[in-house]
């Protein structure tokens, strides 16, 4: 019988070191190989909408919800959404958005899937390059899960993070390209 595994992946890392189109599911394929998926998570937060949004906002909106439907339509995968804050501006007048409950949700989701009793997982994959990930994942290798991080190239994830980590995967320009939406 397979190993059990769970992917965690955080939308905007992802964005970060990719820029391709993905299809999610040959994604958690190639990542998990032969262990059988509980569930994979997403976490992301919905374009910023100010109080009077433009047809773009509006339009810029739809479309994130329309991509956020079509992952919860995938098999055992799950769409988290935290909030985009408004911060400030740079120098350039551009606004800086940041990023809000997302991390909480990453965490509490990991410790819900490795304290269920009867274990439902083996491994955890987690995709994302944020040291504030560290607890979480010390969490699970103290239940006895084995943690895989699912990475970009150096320098776009926490070194101490993959310090941590019982096995890593590299997520380089040729995985992307196996992975692309055809």
């Amino acid at each position: 019988m397979p190993d059990k595994t769970a992917v965690f992946i955080d939308a905007g890392y992802l964005r970060k070191i990719n820029t391709t189109r993905i299809d999610f599911e040959k994604l958690i394929k190639a990542m998990i190989g032969t262990k059988e998926l509980h569930r994979a998570y997403y976490y992301d937060c919905q374009p910023f909408a100010p109080n009077n949004p433009s047809e773009a906002d509006k339009e810029r909106l739809s479309k994130a919800m329309q991509f956020h439907q079509r992952l919860k339509n995938i098999s055992r995968f799950d769409v988290r959404l935290g909030k985009l804050r408004l911060k400030g501006y740079d120098s350039q007048n551009q606004p800086i958005f940041e990023q809000k409950r997302v991390d909480l949700l990453l965490g509490l989701d990991i410790a819900s899937v490795i304290r269920t009793t009867p274990r439902v997982v083996d491994s955890i994959f987690m995709l994302t390059g944020d040291g504030d990930m560290i607890p979480a994942m010390l969490a699970a290798k103290e239940a006895q899960i084995i943690v895989y991080l699912a990475h970009g190239g150096k320098p776009t994830y926490d070194q101490e993070l993959w310090n941590y980590a019982d096995e890593r995967l590299l997520l380089d320009a040729d995985f992307f390209k196996n992975v692309q939406l055809s």
